[in-house]
């Protein structure tokens, strides 16, 4: 098990000497009441005001029990948690992404949420979701939501050329070349290598769809059982490197937000990208939502015939091990994921970026107005969400999903493959090393 402390120590540091170490206020309560402390993730209006709604129905129904609803960027998330937890100040509940649970349950920080899990009924959830934060005999997390990962094109574009989406890397790279005018500011694609969580799924994403993965079928996972040096892995990198140059300058180094607009602004061809894109056309660009295109990401020369992987992305809720009211942060997890009246009128509140991980839940949200626009991508999302793998799992959680994201480690292949312009095999391998490293970490 990895100490918090030694992983912590150069966190908090930087905290003290910036003046901003991270503290969790709590409002006091009215007498009697319980204040649960809830970090979401989730920075868009829409989202906060749908979980400030999800509160008020919890507040309701529990009158002796107050939320208070913090809201943290994805890319400081782990710092800040981290930060709390060594200081003794954790929130009684964070919104996790995938992998985070397992490596944070390994670091002694985390409570098993099993009654939660209980409550919900383990045969209510997709069975994929909920093996995710399962670890050592217990639950980490619960599974809120999942988000489908596809190729976003210009429909207008390609019908107008009589031209189809592309099933094959070969054919992604020949559209990608086709459709490139820079000197009108139009791109074919946008490959990234910024240090953000976007770069981490766009990799993810290439990988998966040509058979390629970090760590072989053994658990728990050892040093020697990285395989993220192989050969479908090179082939991988050494597709976005040649896609690359199809992308708009300076875009190595983009995160999310830059790397999302290029669509709704109407400046690329296509990307790979989850479905969050709906979300952000809708509510930034409505003059786009009828270009839309969406289909499964195209596949590489590694995965044969089959059928291109179906990728999703999860996002859940963890209950720290110090928090303050526990067993009040469960009531308020229970509330929200039995309550499918008030689950789906959440999901809806950013309408396709999230996706219900209960089957009871489907039919209520599969058949809501907001979505009947686009029945082709609905039926093609529920393909995902019922036969896909979530991103990078293939062989089931380790400890290691979440350091590797909080670390950055596939951007920084990114970067050493397209800033400092080294060969593919050596950026592999040296993304091999530290992979291997992380894993030696959590051995020892």
């Amino acid at each position: 098990m990895v100490r918090v402390n030694r992983l912590t120590s150069y966190i908090l540091a930087a905290f003290v000497a910036m003046g901003l170490f991270l503290g969790t206020a709590i409002t006091p309560a009215v007498a009697g009441q319980k204040v649960v402390n809830l970090w979401t993730l989730m920075t868009q209006p829409q989202r906060i005001e749908g979980m400030q709604k999800v509160i008020a129905h919890f507040e309701k129904a529990h009158p002796d029990i107050k939320v208070e609803l913090s809201s943290v960027g994805w890319g400081e998330a782990h710092t800040k948690i981290m930060a709390a937890v060594a200081a003794g100040n954790p929130p009684d509940i964070g919104v996790e992404s995938y992998g985070w649970p397992i490596t944070y349950s390994q670091m002694g920080i985390l409570q098993p949420v099993d009654d939660v899990i209980a409550a919900i009924g383990e045969d209510n959830y997709l069975p994929q979701d909920l093996k995710l934060n399962y670890y050592d005999g217990h639950h980490w997390g619960v599974k809120l939501y999942g988000t489908p990962s596809v190729l976003y094109y210009r429909k207008d574009i390609f019908e107008a050329k009589g031209l189809k989406p592309p099933k094959t890397w070969d054919e992604m790279l020949a559209l990608a070349e086709l459709l490139n005018d820079p000197a009108n500011d139009f791109y074919g694609t946008v490959v990234t290598g910024g240090s953000s969580e976007l770069t981490n799924v766009m990799v993810w994403d290439y990988m998966s769809n040509n058979g390629a993965t970090v760590f072989n079928a053994n658990r728990p996972a050892s040093p020697d059982d990285v395989v993220f040096n192989s050969k479908e892995t090179i082939e991988t990198f050494e597709f976005l490197k040649k896609l690359h140059k199809f992308s708009p300058p300076g875009s190595e180094m983009w995160g999310s937000a830059e790397y999302s607009q290029m669509f709704h602004q109407g400046r690329v061809a296509m990307l790979a990208e989850m479905m969050f894109g709906h979300a952000r056309i809708l509510a930034d660009a409505p003059d786009m939502a009828d270009k839309i295109g969406v289909a499964i990401l195209p596949t590489g020369p590694s995965l044969g015939d089959r059928q291109g992987s179906f990728l999703y992305n999860t996002v859940g809720f963890m209950v720290f091990k110090d928090a303050p009211e526990p067993e009040a942060a469960k009531k308020f997890l229970t509330f929200l994921m039995t309550n499918d009246d008030v689950y789906v009128e959440w999901l809806l509140c950013y309408p396709f970026a999230m996706w219900p991980v209960t089957f009871s839940a489907q039919e209520k949200f599969f058949n809501a107005p907001a979505l009947q626009r686009f029945p082709e991508h609905v039926k093609l999302g529920l393909d995902v969400l019922e036969t896909g793998s979530v991103t990078a799992m293939f062989h089931g959680a380790t400890p290691y999903w979440g350091e590797m994201e909080a670390r950055h480690t596939l951007s920084a292949v990114m970067q050493r493959m397209l800033i400092d312009k080294w060969p593919v095999e050596k950026a592999v391998a040296e993304g091999a090393k530290k992979i291997k490293e992380i894993v030696e970490e959590y051995t020892e």
